[in-house]
């Protein structure tokens, strides 16, 4: 056997960590059919022991294979016959790897190494993330108690401005005087706005995710109002708003006209900070479309080129040719209040020649 078990070695190129066990299980006399004497035979393995089979309970006659178990049994050979005062006799070969326990630490290891290398990564990644996220929050309520800060101390001027605007339009010099009076009532508007600014606090970083109080308006009124106000404010500079076919009845839209009347505002700033011609205009439509209103905000500017229009609305992205101080942000909240409210928005360009920011709007928003 121990040339065989060389030979087979050799055949199969195993190595020479095999080893094996040579067992004799059983040796018996054939006298007849009817009467056969055990010689040798191994005493009867005890019931329920899963880790031990009979052929592991015989005499070893060679190999060197010290620790058996029943996985490693190789073959069983019974030589027999069946004449009359015959012999009977059973062996089994085990056959298993020296040091059985590091050869399979050594076939696992590559794979351990690298689940641990995965485990150490993953914790480093965490820890790098959590440290971020502590950063983040602590700038988080920086920017809070700056913000809250600066709410509280211009809430007091607001309402003195206010409070004198009321006085001043209860005037009777006022009242006789109506484009006076109209003044009074921008003064109104625009305070009231910068209250609702300062009291909401918007933060248009979440701005996708905040909860809209939404109410019915109308557009064609909303975009009037905004264009006074913002001739008003332009009164100095040769800025020409025009309106285009704007219809009058029935453009009623649920809304949040704080948003809105702050998107369009963002809008024509952006019209007049990226126009560096004598003569400005601004072309406002609302077109009926059937499901949609659609609101075409255009002008006579530098216009965008083709590699920046996917740009423009990205937080804090600015033109190369901009030369405005300005930060980055109009556009990309224009783009929130836009996807806050369901509705979509698209830009035509043409450089020197002008751009246009079209708004669709559901009907049934």
């Amino acid at each position: 056997m121990d040339s065989v078990f060389e030979q087979i070695k050799s055949t199969f190129q195993l190595g020479d960590e095999w080893e094996y066990a040579l067992l004799l299980n059983r040796v018996r006399i054939n006298l007849t059919d009817e009467r056969k004497v055990d010689i040798y035979s191994p005493e009867s393995i005890a019931a329920g022991d899963r880790n031990t089979i009979p052929a592991m309970n015989g005499l070893r006659i060679g190999g060197k294979l010290e620790k058996l178990r029943k996985q490693n049994l190789v073959s069983e050979l019974n030589v027999s016959s069946t004449e009359n005062f015959s012999y009977q006799v059973s062996f089994a070969i085990f056959a298993d790897r020296k040091n059985r326990t590091i050869a399979l630490l050594k076939l696992i290891a590559p794979v351990f190494l690298l689940g641990i290398f995965a485990i150490v990564t993953i914790i480093i990644i965490y820890l790098a993330t959590y440290r971020n996220w502590i950063r983040q929050k602590r700038l988080a309520d920086m920017k809070s108690d700056f913000v809250n800060s600066i709410t509280h101390e211009f809430n007091t001027p607001i309402a003195t401005i206010q409070v004198a605007n009321k006085t001043l339009k209860s005037q009777q010099l006022v009242q006789e005087n109506k484009p006076l009076e109209a003044l009074t009532d921008v003064i109104q508007r625009q305070s009231s706005r910068l209250q609702r600014l300062f009291s909401q606090v918007l933060d248009i970083t979440a701005m996708s995710g905040y909860a809209l109080q939404k109410e019915p308006e109308n557009i064609t009124c909303l975009l009037r109002e905004m264009a006074d106000d913002y001739r008003l404010k332009m009164s100095d500079s040769q800025t020409r708003i025009e309106f285009i076919d704007l219809p009058q009845k029935d453009t009623i839209v649920t809304m949040n006209p704080f948003f809105f009347t702050t998107m369009i505002s963002n809008l024509l700033e952006n019209a007049v900070k990226h126009n560096h011609k004598t003569e400005k205009t601004i072309k406002i439509e609302l077109i009926d479309t059937g499901n949609n209103w659609r609101i075409r905000l255009s002008d006579n500017g530098n216009g965008i080129s083709d590699k920046e229009l996917k740009l423009v609305f990205q937080k804090f992205y600015r033109s190369q040719s901009n030369t405005q101080t300005s930060l980055g942000l109009g556009l990309y909240y224009v783009r929130q209040c836009v996807i806050a409210h369901g509705w979509t928005i698209d830009i035509e360009s043409v450089v020197e020649v002008g751009s246009s920011f079209i708004i669709d709007i559901p009907k049934n928003s």
